[in-house]
């Protein structure tokens, strides 16, 4: 997750949540196969696992960018907050699918469930997402949204302090 979360950072382009929890989902479904066989299960744990903290990242991403910055702390506090119960469901359903039917079907079930969501959210994400593309295209004027950050160099900052034609602006009293 660690890698994972360091290899998403460096990506120039973010990705809607659902897009990284349906890989994620997939994988932990394939992590069922191991068996009774822990070195292949650690072995099919990497890539579901990479996924981990990018999907967090992404979702926290998302519920910051669609918040107003007044309720932005209550969001984030309220997506943490469905973060843990997640987990915590998650863990009963492991643990009912493996005292029910055997270990590995914990692998199954969650990564089962977490698809079914995914496939849940795709369709309102793609109309988001075709909306936002058709929304830019209607504007001549406006740059397509990239889903980057842009960070100021120092002489922007510079520039943006400064104000118009670089005049500096009186001190605050």
């Amino acid at each position: 997750s660690l890698l994972g979360g360091f290899a998403y950072g460096t990506l120039r382009r973010r990705f809607p949540a659902v897009f990284m929890l349906a890989p994620m989902a997939v994988l932990t479904i394939v992590v069922g196969i191991g068996g009774g066989h822990w070195w292949l299960i650690a072995i099919l744990l990497i890539p579901a696992g990479a996924l981990c903290a990018p999907t967090i990242t992404a979702s926290a991403d998302a519920v910051s960018r669609m918040t107003p910055a007044g309720a932005r702390g209550e969001a984030m506090g309220l997506h943490n907050s469905s973060l843990t119960v997640g987990v915590a469901l998650a863990g009963l359903l492991a643990g009912l699918a493996a005292d029910h039917l055997s270990a590995p079907w914990g692998f199954v079930a969650v990564g089962g469930d977490r698809a079914l969501i995914a496939l849940l959210v795709l369709p309102t994400e793609l109309r988001h997402h075709s909306a936002a593309t058709a929304d830019a295209a209607a504007i001549p004027d406006q740059p397509a949204p990239t889903d980057t950050l842009h960070t100021l160099t120092p002489a922007e900052a510079v520039g943006a302090q400064a104000g118009p034609a670089g005049a500096v602006p009186p001190p605050d009293p």
